[in-house]
């Protein structure tokens, strides 16, 4: 009986529409909750949930009270929502298991070079998965616009207008390397399906 309870409940928490309809109601009964606190308390504050993979079908779920939206788009310059989709760029990109050891120690540029190119290539690799072209094609910087743009219909978008044409990492300065890798942390800098033309 135990073992058919876990498996009917393993079964539900793999549906994506259960999934999502139990974060709908969880967090519609949050936001009832941290309204009836912040009115009964006076207390101030803001939560942020984000989907934790690019499988979950839920989008940001945020609450904010007046005084913490104030702050974030006051202190932070961001609107609470931009800050949501930020919050989840970074942990579906994986970043999240690489910046720890940054934050604690400057990076070389060796480091943010192979950085960059891990990231290009990882999105390259989901891109063209998830369009089911091919499970793993090894970025092309010198032939950029024939072997990936003409061949698979996917582009890089976002690379700094200041750095084009799209090029090898390793051929770019530190500061720009290295604000390269912040764009695509805050997903600004990410590969799209090309438009037709």
């Amino acid at each position: 009986v135990i073992q058919t309870r876990a498996e009917r409940q393993r079964v539900v928490r793999d549906n994506p529409k259960s999934i999502h309809r139990d974060t709908t109601i969880s967090f519609a009964a949050m936001d009832q909750e941290w309204t009836g606190l912040c009115s009964r308390l006076g207390i101030e504050g803001f939560y942020v949930a984000v989907r934790g993979s690019i499988e979950d079908l839920s989008g940001p779920k945020l609450f904010f009270s007046e005084k913490a939206e104030k702050f974030v788009r006051a202190v932070l310059d961001l609107e609470p929502r931009s800050l949501a989709l930020k919050l989840e760029a970074f942990v579906i990109s994986g970043l999240d298991t690489t910046i720890p050891s940054a934050l604690r120690q400057p990076r070389t540029l060796n480091k943010l070079i192979s950085d960059c190119r891990t990231i290009i290539q990882d999105e390259l690799d989901d891109i063209l998965r998830d369009k089911k072209l091919a499970s793993h094609i090894k970025m092309n910087y010198n032939n950029y616009e024939h072997s990936i743009v003409e061949r698979y219909g996917v582009e890089l978008v976002g690379w700094p207008s200041d750095l084009l044409p799209i090029c090898n990492p390793s051929t770019i300065g530190g500061r720009e390397i290295s604000s390269n890798k912040t764009r695509q942390a805050n997903g600004e800098c990410v590969y799209k399906p090309r438009k037709k033309r």
